[in-house]
């Protein structure tokens, strides 16, 4: 008896090990076998079942194809993350382990156009015709942690539920993904020609929610009369996002502060919060008004709006965005923008019946009643263009600090602008900046003292060209900037090189212990063949660096181009021995 207590005891354990072991669930749309998900040519046809099935652990493999969250005429079901649950996508269906997908190669398509029907016009949001109605969000997110991940998907055609669907309610909001109250991870998606009409969150609508959302992409999302064509943030939370891209979104205004934010728009925040952007780009993105004349209201921030959190936006790229005010970012609370380059955004003023708002900003506005400040550290704003005040505008009460930056060749086309409000125009104090005409007397008033812009110089700043920002071998912005003003934090520049780094052919006219640190948003460097990791040398370090960017480990835009070592324009084993001879050969 005492033995086959033994075995008794055993065969529990043994069960309960078995039934708590992690399972992968399978999904092919085009699997012929029994379609009960227990491999790729028994998968489920469709992520549904899948979900059902699932425990806590699991995962969700899901193969190329183009999935629908119900059928024809279920315009309010949604693929609904669940606790403790991956799902991903990018398998051609006969993979054996995770990382032998390409998410990129293997387009898996989580789609809200459940009729299969919707009809795109050229621009595709000009006539886009949602013919039968698609489903309110493609995914849910809400009440999960991070062991709920969705990777590796496209997510489109998320556009507002059924037909007669009221304005304000929930199914209007967040057409791709719908988060309150969540925490999810959101990695390695596309999110693409979603929807929110007099609501929010075209792509993504977070309420109360902390999910972290990295390495996705955001392209064509619309908000109309609404907030965040991209992202929507609200509530008592913030996500993480880093690493991700926001192109041509379009956010579209009326009245009652909507219109703002067509790449992310935090708004209605319900306590302080401190937020971080990193890494991200935006480009392309339009903040627009309803109506061409009229109206109350301004279209505002095409890249970021933000009212309600302390932000801090860090290593970002906006380009070729365009709003009334606040191109690249508008806030109405403090902001800290670092390592970041603002060219080519437009603003342009919008006419009422007693007058016009707005052609200012470009690259940054702040607008408060309250003593707000935007601090900008080692950026570059060039090339934008609008009324007056177009690299930098403050309103209201809001100040701004700039400290070791550049503001150069912003075009202003208002009347009677002075020279130096082209670039910069409110309150401000600069310190070790290059700003245009910012000495440049104004016809009527005393002359600016130099003295009250310590360390700031006037000279062309020598850029490369209109499409390369970087320092050229000239340039005066070369070791001329504050050490003391860059945060600690920060040791590498946009491109992901060494921060401080000494140019022995420039002179030190910063301040600081050598090195000094440029102006700027790119530091200026002797490019060194076989320096992976961008620090300045070629060692055994970066053999480790070459390694992880020929594995796919790293992905870091300095590190990818330095490994390209045979200027094929890919990184790959060709570039294995021009790596060797540099370490080698001196």
């Amino acid at each position: 008896m005492k033995r086959l207590g033994t075995i008794s005891s055993v065969t529990v354990v043994l069960c309960m090990t078995t039934a708590a072991y992690p399972a992968i669930w399978y999904v092919n749309a085009a699997a012929t076998g029994t379609q009960d998900g227990s491999n790729w040519h028994n998968a489920f046809l469709n992520p549904q079942p899948a979900l059902a099935a699932t425990a806590p652990g699991d995962e969700i493999w899901v193969a190329a194809g183009v999935y629908t969250p119900g059928p024809p005429g279920d315009a309010v079901s949604s693929f609904v993350m669940h606790e403790g649950v991956a799902l991903y996508g990018g398998f051609a269906g006969t993979e054996t382990a995770r990382d032998q997908r390409n998410w990129i190669t293997h387009a898996t398509i989580l789609s809200g156009d459940v009729g299969h029907d919707d009809i795109y016009g050229n621009p595709w949001y000009v006539g886009w015709n949602i013919v039968t109605a698609n489903s309110g969000h493609v995914v849910v997110g809400s009440g999960v942690g991070p062991t709920a991940v969705l990777d590796g998907f496209i997510v489109q055609a998320g556009a507002t539920g059924p037909a007669g669907t009221p304005a304000g309610d929930p199914l209007g909001y967040g057409g791709g993904l719908y988060v309150i109250g969540g925490s999810p991870t959101i990695r390695n998606c596309i999110f693409t020609r979603n929807l929110a009409a007099f609501a929010s969150g075209g792509a993504i609508y977070c309420q109360d929610a902390s999910p972290t959302i990295a390495h996705c992409r955001f392209v064509q999302n619309y908000v109309h009369l609404g907030n965040g064509a991209g992202i929507a943030i609200v509530g008592s939370a913030i996500p993480s996002i880093s690493d991700c891209d926001f192109v041509e979104n379009h956010a579209v205004a009326d009245s009652g502060n909507t219109g703002q934010g067509s790449g992310i728009s935090i708004n209605f925040l319900t306590a302080p919060l401190s937020a971080l952007i990193e890494h991200c780009r935006f480009e392309y993105n339009v903040a627009r008004t309803f109506f061409s004349a009229g109206g109350i209201e301004i279209a505002r921030g095409a890249g970021i709006s933000n009212f309600g959190a302390t932000l801090t936006v860090r290593d970002c790229i906006f380009h070729h965005n365009s709003a009334n005010a606040g191109a690249g970012i508008q806030s109405w609370d403090p902001i800290t923008v670092v390592n970041s380059l603002f060219y080519a955004n437009t603003v342009y003023s919008h006419d009422f019946g007693a007058g016009s708002d707005g052609g200012y900003g470009a690259g940054i506005c702040i607008y408060s009643f309250q003593p707000d400040v935007a601090t900008v550290v080692n950026c570059t704003i060039a090339n934008n263009s609008g009324g007056e005040g177009v690299g930098m505008q403050s309103l209201g009460n809001a100040a701004m600090l700039v400290f070791n930056s550049i503001i150069w060749g912003n075009v202003a086309t208002g009347e009677d602008v002075a020279p130096r409000d082209a670039g910069i125009r409110g309150s401000y104090d600069a310190e070790y900046a290059c700003i245009q005409d910012l000495l440049t007397p104004v016809p009527g008033e005393d002359p600016p003292d130099p003295e009250n812009y310590p360390g700031c110089i006037v000279a062309n700043p020598q850029l490369i060209s209109a499409a390369d920002y970087h320092l050229g071998a000239n340039s005066p912005c070369i070791d001329a900037g504050r050490n003391s003003s860059v945060p600690t934090a920060l040791t590498t520049d946009l491109d992901g090189r060494v921060r401080f780094f000494d140019d022995p052919a420039t002179p030190d006219t910063g301040q600081g212990v050598a090195p000094i640190v440029d102006m700027g948003a790119y530091e200026f460097a002797l490019v060194v063949a076989g320096d992976i990791d961008c620090d300045g040398d070629c060692d055994l370090q970066d053999a480790l660096a070459l390694t992880a960017v020929l594995l796919g480990q790293d992905d870091a835009a300095c590190h990818v181009a330095a490994a390209d070592m045979n200027d094929d324009g890919a990184e790959d084993g060709l570039d294995v021995q021009g790596f060797v001879d540099a370490l080698l050969i001196p």
